[in-house]
């Protein structure tokens, strides 16, 4: 058979479909439950063991080189290791034995793509994504200089949620469940990372306010594309014709009264401050499916609550009694500013942005910006304040004088 052949890879499964003769009588890995094990994981060519205790990983161990020589297949030990979890760094772990050969322990370990760290710490996978993320942004900046499209944003923005928003998507059905809160939509390291891409394509400072700049630049935050992707991926653990992953669901679903920690328990937190979060909730402890397109609906609005409390926020009759409504009244006026900046530009590509209307005011004059000025005086608020919030710098002098 020719390398490459499409044939290939069903007949490799073919030949290898009963290597889960290593696994019997052996007690793997237990999950929420203990009638529920998992042995091993199979995808291809990509094998990864399970076990709680020693002896018995050492005896699928020894079973895997007496089947790959009936197979007449070979064993790379040279990229196998081992990951003890959920143990100390100073945890002395035996050492195992595959082929003659011993291997390796290490703190982490990458199967398909995505890195499992011995203390079951997520944020060691999330940001294994930032390579791949920087690397679409980089491509993108280069093909926009070199085919002189720098002077239309929108272009970059499209390429961007082609190649950047599903690079940081890798995986993150899984290792996205720890900061999917309400509150947690700018903590990750990728969402600063995909804000740092927008406002150098808007070419705005570092301290622009995010949610002004997602807004101007028709992007949702990453968290919403990552909640969406676990529902999917809860969705298709119901549908699928794998017992054993529909088990590990299940017995996951019975850690929620125990654990705060499970992947579970992270899903039910992210279903507050939804409209349906009853519903929602529900569905997923009885093990049911949750409607994706209504989910979707409910989690842009949950998004978007940020403009719906500035839409009749009037920044010329509110009075600044503490430095919150500052804040608030900052904000909107930079938004008017940007908007009315780059109105010119982003007018044909927010056409199909959103089908609700912008929540934006529109751009003011010089005149109330001026008397919005004289209010915050007025208030009681000092210069130096003002001059800290705004950023401003003081002009250099000259120090020779």
């Amino acid at each position: 058979m020719k390398q490459g052949c499409p044939l290939s890879p069903l007949l490799f499964s073919l030949y290898i479909n009963d290597i889960g003769k290593i696994a019997e009588g052996v007690q793997g890995a237990v999950t929420g439950t203990e009638d529920v094990q998992v042995t091993h994981m199979l995808y291809a060519d990509d094998l990864t063991l399970l076990a709680n205790a020693l002896d018995a990983l050492q005896s699928m161990l020894n079973r895997l080189v007496v089947y790959a020589r009936s197979k007449h297949l070979t064993i790379n030990t040279a990229k196998s290791e081992v990951v003890h979890f959920n143990s100390k760094r100073s945890a002395q772990v035996p050492t195992f034995i595959l082929a003659g050969a011993a291997l390796k322990c290490s703190d982490s370990s990458k199967y398909l793509g995505m890195t499992y760290h011995r203390t079951l710490n997520m944020t060691a996978s999330s940001e294994h994504a930032a390579k791949p993320m920087l690397a679409a942004a980089h491509r993108i900046c280069g093909f926009v200089w070199d085919t002189a499209l720098c002077d239309i944003p929108f272009a970059s923005l499209w390429l961007a949620k082609v190649y950047v928003v599903p690079a940081g998507m890798y995986g993150c059905q899984v290792w996205s469940s720890g900061i999917l809160c309400e509150g947690d939509v700018f903590r990750p390291t990728l969402q600063t990372l995909h804000m740092n891409f927008l406002k150098g394509t808007l070419g705005v400072n570092r301290s622009a306010p995010k949610w002004a700049v997602l807004r101007e630049c028709a992007h949702e935050p990453l968290q919403f594309y990552w909640i969406r992707a676990a529902i999917r991926f809860y969705n298709g653990m119901l549908s699928s014709n794998i017992a054993t992953l529909k088990q590990a669901l299940h017995a996951d679903l019975k850690l929620v009264p125990r654990v705060l920690t499970s992947w579970a328990s992270d899903i039910l937190r992210a279903f507050e401050g939804l409209q349906g979060c009853d519903t929602y909730t529900q569905a997923f402890l009885q093990g049911l499916p949750i409607c994706y397109l209504d989910f979707t609906a409910d989690l842009r609005y949950r998004m978007r609550k940020v403009w719906r409390d500035m839409a009749d926020m009037n920044p010329l009759v509110l009075h600044l009694l503490e430095v919150g409504k500052t804040i608030s009244l900052f904000f909107t006026l930079f938004v008017c500013s940007l908007r009315r900046k780059y109105s010119f530009l982003f007018f044909p590509f927010c056409q199909s942005f959103s089908m609700e209307a912008p929540y934006i005011p529109h751009a003011l004059p010089s005149q109330p910006v001026f008397d919005f000025f004289l209010t915050a005086i007025d208030s009681a608020i000092s210069f130096r304040t003002l001059w800290t919030f705004f950023g401003w710098r003081r002009p250099a002098t000259n120090q020779s004088a």
